[in-house]
């Protein structure tokens, strides 16, 4: 059955509890089966619920993975300690990935990217999901080379940002505190050689 677009009606508020049922049911359907299994009538099953209660809450299917990726970063992100040392800030910031993806989030994560690259809607869902995370590294990153180039500063981001996927999502081995710290530290000595008057090696 579709999932296309339909007009949600007003009605009761929603039951907090009952959402996070369903971003549960989400993660598990998209590890288990793949995007093109996410439907709302799946979902519903897994949750126990009747298919307008889905409706109620994402006009599309896209709409709700959106959400589901958003709700579930916000529920780990830490208030941000400014005082913090750049260095630790990076380590807690890739602590919060390796528990972002733990789990079957990991393997969800890996099938949506992959579906990702033949539908442009999700594409721009995995876009922007990404563009909201990348300042917090940014931030810590330039504190600690205000004068690195963008193009360094990025690399570093998907470097650190791919590590964890692959360690997560592929190997499905969980990061430990050790491997974390030697992740950033790399990316850190990566950074320091992009220095003032420097140009970054060009790969043939």
């Amino acid at each position: 059955m579709s999932d296309s677009p339909v007009k949600r009606s007003r009605g009761r508020p929603l039951d907090p509890q009952r959402s996070q049922l369903i971003a549960e049911a989400a993660w598990k359907l998209l590890a288990r089966a793949g995007y093109d299994a996410l439907t709302f009538d799946a979902i519903a099953r897994e949750v126990g619920c009747n298919r307008a209660a889905i409706y109620r809450r994402f006009k599309s299917k896209s709409e709700l993975v959106s959400t589901v990726l958003r709700e579930t970063a916000l529920s780990l992100m830490p208030d941000v300690d400014a005082a913090k040392p750049a260095r630790e800030a990076l380590i807690d910031l890739v602590k919060i990935g390796v528990a972002y993806l733990s789990g079957e989030r990991g393997s969800a994560m890996l099938n949506v990217a992959a579906v990702a690259h033949s539908s442009p809607e999700l594409a721009h869902v995995i876009e922007a999901h990404l563009g909201a995370i990348a300042p917090f590294y940014t931030v810590q990153l330039l504190r600690l080379n205000p004068a690195a180039h963008d193009e360094t500063v990025q690399f570093a981001i998907d470097t650190l940002l791919s590590g964890i996927v692959y360690h997560q999502g592929f190997r499905r081995v969980q990061l430990s505190d050790a491997r974390i710290t030697a992740l950033v530290d790399l990316v850190i000595a990566m950074l320091e050689k992009d220095l003032p008057g420097k140009s970054m090696p060009t790969v043939a």
